[in-house]
């Protein structure tokens, strides 16, 4: 028998045969995808305890759990722990974020929430303290915010300190006015 003489493929001809392997391919992958699928199985223990497994073991009950939704994790927020520094601490930044200044609340309930931003983290030894017209509002906590209820209607000055082990003032924000607006039900006389 003689031998074929090699013709090349046209263009149209080679799209097609990897359009084909293209769908074979992710084809063959969503059938591996599909194959996996992991048991978890309930045991109760002598003492009645319940535990769960996805290795059988002997008297452990094999759960259905049909669709089992999954989520990501949400990113974890970066929290205000106190960081160990050996240099004297110096703040980048330390102010009064929320209210700003001169801005109007609106609130019957009186809400007011107070946030502050700090950089770098709290040292280790320092507490915040937070003031509103002259009074401390909860000091010696180391919270980056504060949420008063009820808080009169009027203006109202709110302003931090970072407190030191010793008691010292190590920083302060700049004062902040704010207004609160609380509607009022006047009785007729």
């Amino acid at each position: 028998m003689a031998a074929r003489p090699f013709v090349p493929l046209r263009d149209c001809e080679r799209l097609t045969i990897l359009q084909s392997m293209r769908v074979l391919l992710v084809s063959a992958l969503i059938g591996l995808c599909l194959g996996v699928d992991a048991a978890v199985y309930k045991i109760v223990n002598p003492d009645g305890t319940v535990s769960f497994s996805d290795r059988p073991q002997a008297g452990a009950e094999e759960l259905d759990l049909g669709n089992v939704q999954t989520i990501s994790s949400p990113t974890p927020v970066e929290s205000i722990e106190p960081v160990e520094h050996d240099a004297p601490p110096d703040y980048d930044i330390f102010e009064v974020v929320s209210p700003k200044n001169d801005e109007t609340l609106r609130d019957n309930g009186g809400v007011v929430k107070i946030r502050l931003t700090i950089e770098p983290r709290l040292f280790r030894d320092h507490t915040i303290s937070i003031s509103m017209d002259g009074k401390e509002l909860g000091g010696g906590g180391r919270s980056d915010g504060i949420t008063l209820q009820n808080v009169d209607r009027g203006t109202h000055v709110v302003h931090a300190t970072i407190v030191g082990k010793n008691s010292e003032q190590v920083s302060s924000t700049l004062p902040i006015t704010f207004h609160l607006h609380r509607a009022s039900v006047l009785s007729s006389p």
